[in-house]
């Protein structure tokens, strides 16, 4: 691998470096949705719970203690549930929109990784064989020619268009992936929204 690594040469570093940053991305973002996942599915009902008996000094210590999307959206919405119902729809709809940057945050990275690791491969395949038909065109000056120097400048050259192909194609199915779960955490906080609008608008909490 290190013997790869000094034959592909600084664009290989460099699609190294890539496949390093999509990787942080990927386990940063998949973290982040497993604990809105989680926040998610249990946070609603016990808010809910404590608005029932009245409990808002509680529902608001809930939400401050639960960092997620949706405690934000509904301590927005609590410290707007005197004001007029579409007071509160406006509310709990720009708390929401604030939040749909955060969900999405640093996906684009790993889509621009998918998409110029294949670049940067070619780039140095290109570079590696200009090198290689340099040598070809001195070994021939020299009356040295043979099969071996053009086959090894070649290997060389190719090694990082495989690397940035592997890259940007693991990069690519992995933002399908994060992207479809982003787009289902978006879809769930706009329920979640709803369903706080309509805790929020008919009971009442004074």
């Amino acid at each position: 691998m290190l013997d790869w690594i000094e034959q592909g040469g600084i664009i290989l570093m460099l699609i190294a470096v890539a496949s390093l940053v999509a990787m942080a991305v990927v386990m940063e973002r998949f973290s982040t949705y497993r604990s809105i996942d989680r926040h998610n599915n249990r946070f609603i009902k016990k808010f809910y719970d404590l608005l029932q008996v009245k409990q808002l000094k509680a529902a608001e210590d809930l939400c401050k203690e639960i960092d997620s999307p949706i405690s934000r959206i509904a301590l927005a919405g609590l410290e707007a549930s005197d004001r007029s119902k579409d007071d509160i729809r406006e509310t709990l709809l720009h708390a929401g929109a604030k939040e749909i940057p955060v969900i999405e945050a640093r996906i684009g990275i790993l889509s621009t990784i998918a998409y110029i690791s294949p670049l940067m491969g070619l780039l140095g395949t290109v570079l590696g064989l200009i090198h290689s038909f340099q040598d070809f065109h001195m070994a021939l000056e020299k009356q040295q020619m043979g099969p071996a120097i053009m086959a090894e400048g070649i290997w060389k050259a190719l090694i990082t268009t495989v690397a940035g192909l592997t890259v940007g194609i693991i990069s690519y199915i992995l933002h399908s992936i994060l992207f479809t779960k982003k787009e289902h955490l978006i879809l769930d906080l706009e329920g979640s929204s709803h369903e706080l609008l309509v805790i929020f608008t008919e009971d009442d909490l004074d």
